[in-house]
């Protein structure tokens, strides 16, 4: 049965995707070769490059045109030039080459699985899914039941990515890609045991495979092994697994000048691979020293490898190379906000939203520089240039919200988390902030403390820790819950140094005078 439904996914491939097939040995007319080629646009491209790219498809187009060619002679050609178009990220023209290849030489596993991965680079899901089905159909390999499962996971079918998964197992056995989908499925589907084993073997195939210690650390959640959990929390990482693909990194000896190694270097960094992704850059500079877009994709490796200055250099030389490069000019603000000169990271941000006003990310950042500058007054516009471009944008809602409080505007602060609220009642910064304020407002008419109470538990039970805690016992004492409040923050006292005590300590002998037990209107929200 499931040879039979391979089949005819194959069929429904060739018939739903295919052009009219080529008559064997039938030339064709020079002109009409010439338009069924396609012709992609190579503006922009490294000389060497477009010189490639157009003598490959003059090359197929006189083989078209050449009597008497065999249909597995023009399927290579057709599959070479697209092979071509497909390395240079040139995906909808690879894509009519693969078809027509995968046409005229079914039994070649190689085409349609390209199609399949050429469809999913365009984001053509559908159509990836049933090449990769007609590759599976040709002959087993790997790599495609490895993105058959991804794409299963991504969709929520956790019953198809595990059924994937194991049937690259069968073929590859101690896949770490593999293993690490079977894992996440294993966690979707609650099967914690199951989904430390499979997260574990992964791990052990590929340590530096670390960004998977977070599904890990669930699945042991998952058991009750809470010490195990934060063990692997604490390693968690970037850096993703990849299986082995054969036919994909064929496309690499196709490259020619920097665009190889830059390529190679995407990859990595998608895997989270940054210290390859670095590597790989320096050789794309080394081919061409004046690549801005490899100095900037350096500087975010660099920048996730924590080479501060590595970075900030790597983004200096893209800006002196270019710059109008807003990439380059909003990595480059971020790095230096993270480093705290938030002075030097403003005119970056500026250059950015100057050019692309609606850029939620850039006009948030700016809000962030300005507060970070003693400015909430013009960080306030910022964000909500952010808010406009991007209504769900949280962090943008956050900063408003923090900056009204600097300005001592709590009414209006308090306005806008209500509405934040009502849009985004799953984000915790704003439950916790709205909690603050409402057990904490200095205008004691505005506070509101069994709903503080409310909000405040549910952070609380969310993420356990200081802050949130302080905030659950404000609102107790606001609710006149005087003796919990004590009680609670008693407890959080005596887990910090003695040093640290002195706050929470004097509230709680405040508090324990009550009821009324109100916290003093000093008490601001946090900003």
């Amino acid at each position: 049965m499931k040879r039979s439904l391979a089949m005819l996914a194959l069929l429904a491939l060739l018939a739903a995707l295919l052009v009219p097939m080529l008559v064997p040995g039938a030339a064709l007319a020079a002109g009409d070769a010439a338009a069924k080629v396609p012709s992609p646009d190579l503006a922009g491209l490294e000389p060497a490059v477009a010189t490639q790219l157009a003598s490959g498809r003059e090359a197929l187009v006189a083989r078209l045109t050449a009597p008497g060619t065999k249909p597995e002679d023009l399927a290579d050609a057709w599959g070479n030039q697209g092979q071509l178009y497909h390395a240079y990220g040139l995906l909808d023209a690879a894509v009519v080459c693969y078809r027509e290849a995968a046409l005229l030489a079914p039994k070649e596993l190689r085409w349609p699985y390209l199609l399949a991965q050429a469809e999913r680079g365009r984001n053509d899901l559908p159509a990836a899914r049933l090449a990769f089905i007609a590759a599976r159909a040709i002959a087993p390999y790997p790599p495609a039941e490895v993105a058959l499962a991804e794409m299963d996971l991504a969709e929520g079918d956790s019953i198809g990515a595990a059924a994937a998964a194991e049937r690259a197992l069968q073929l590859a056995p101690g896949d770490a890609a593999a293993l690490a989908v079977l894992g996440q499925a294993r966690l979707s589907q609650r099967d914690f045991k199951g989904a430390a084993e499979a997260l574990e073997a992964a791990l052990a195939a590929l340590p530096q495979a670390d960004r998977l210690h977070y599904p890990l650390a669930l699945a042991y959640r998952g058991l009750g092994d809470e010490a195990r959990a934060k063990q692997e929390l604490a390693r968690v990482g970037r850096t993703g697994a990849r299986t082995s693909d054969p036919l994909l990194d064929e496309l690499d000896q196709v490259r020619t000048g920097e665009l190889a190694p830059l390529l190679r270097a995407r990859r990595a960094a998608a895997a989270g691979d940054w210290k390859a992704a670095a590597e790989d850059l320096r050789r794309a500079l080394a081919a061409n020293p004046k690549s801005v877009r490899a100095q900037v994709d350096l500087g975010a490796a660099l920048a996730n490898l924590g080479d501060v200055a590595g970075a900030r250099a790597a983004f200096e030389a893209a800006l002196a190379g270019e710059p109008e490069n807003l990439t380059a000019h909003f990595n480059l603000g971020v790095l230096l906000l993270g480093g705290g000169d938030a002075a030097g990271a403003v005119p970056h941000f500026e250059a950015v939203v100057a050019a692309k006003p609606k850029d939620a990310d850039a006009q948030r950042a700016l809000g962030d520089a300005l507060v970070g500058l003693g400015r909430p007054a013009d960080a306030l516009p910022r964000y909500r240039a952010a808010i406009a471009a991007a209504d769900l944008d949280e962090a943008a809602r956050f900063g408003e919200v923090v900056a009204l409080l600097r300005l001592g505007r709590y009414g209006e602060a308090r306005e806008r988390l209500e509405q934040a609220h009502q849009v985004m009642p799953e984000q915790g910064r704003l439950t916790h902030l709205l909690a603050r304020l409402l057990a904490a407002d200095p205008d004691l008419g505005r506070r509101n403390g069994e709903r503080a109470v409310a909000l405040a538990t549910v952070v609380w039970n969310s993420q356990p820790d200081a802050a949130h805690g302080r905030t659950l016992a404000l609102a107790l004492a606001e609710a006149g819950r005087c003796a919990e409040a004590v009680k609670l923050a008693t407890a959080l006292a005596e887990q910090l140094p003695p040093a640290d005590r002195g706050e929470l300590e004097a509230a709680a002998k405040a508090w324990a005078a009550g009821p009324p037990c109100r916290p003093a209107s000093t008490a601001a929200p946090p900003g």
